[in-house]
């Protein structure tokens, strides 16, 4: 469910600005540049969606469901990057609900094994940070 709730964003933002390239948040960083800060493409509202970028990371609104994530490059593919206390976020505004933020890890952890996310492993350390693939 939150990968398509940052897909239906990314068309959205895609949409609404023209953009092509497959790695969109770059592209949004370059009009802002390009831009000299005069259009603020890195916060605004549009079609219900509030965002806001955040360093490697974007904090989206729409209809009261909350979506914290990161964008990264951790394995071939441009990735969403979240964390239980991000999934709890997500969660608990969506489903209207309020869920537990160690069982979340727990269950994210079991993905993992599964196959179906990663898991943030650097320098032989593992983090408590998950990875979902962009397209699956």
């Amino acid at each position: 469910m939150i990968r398509k709730f940052i897909l239906d964003f990314e068309d959205t933002l895609r949409s609404e600005y023209g953009l092509v390239e497959e790695d969109m948040y770059q592209e949004i960083h370059k009009l802002f540049s390009k831009s000299k800060g005069s259009i603020n493409y890195k916060r605004g509202k549009i079609k219900g969606y509030y965002y806001q970028y955040h360093g490697a990371g974007c904090f989206v609104e729409k209809d009261g469901v909350k979506c914290d994530f990161n964008y990264s490059r951790f394995i071939e593919d441009l990735t969403y990057q979240i964390t239980a206390m991000k999934l709890k976020d997500f969660v608990d505004s969506y489903y209207h609900l309020v869920s537990d933020e160690k069982e979340l890890n727990d269950q994210l952890v079991a993905l993992v094994k599964e196959g179906f996310i990663e898991q943030v492993i650097e320098d032989g350390r593992v983090y408590n940070s998950f990875l979902i693939k962009r397209y699956k």
